[in-house]
């Protein structure tokens, strides 16, 4: 399922509305991806390929120093 982007000539108000701004994002993502059947799965899926693998360890390393800082006090 491909996006269209909407032209907007008048105001530019509506230029920054969700669907106009995701229209790239979304056509870029596999066919894969966009036909997955359940929520998660898709959400998955899209963390691996918007923000790749480093997306997942920046939690932990968030996580991590968090408990370090926690362990100093």
């Amino acid at each position: 399922m491909r996006l269209t982007r909407e032209l907007t000539k008048r105001s530019s108000y509506r230029y920054n509305f969700l669907t106009n701004r995701v229209v790239s994002k979304w056509n870029n993502l596999s066919q894969d991806s966009v036909s997955l059947k359940s929520i998660n799965s898709f959400k998955s899926r899209i963390d691996n390929e918007l923000f790749g693998n480093g997306h997942n360890k920046r939690r932990k390393t968030v996580k991590a120093l968090q408990g370090l800082n926690a362990d100093r006090r």
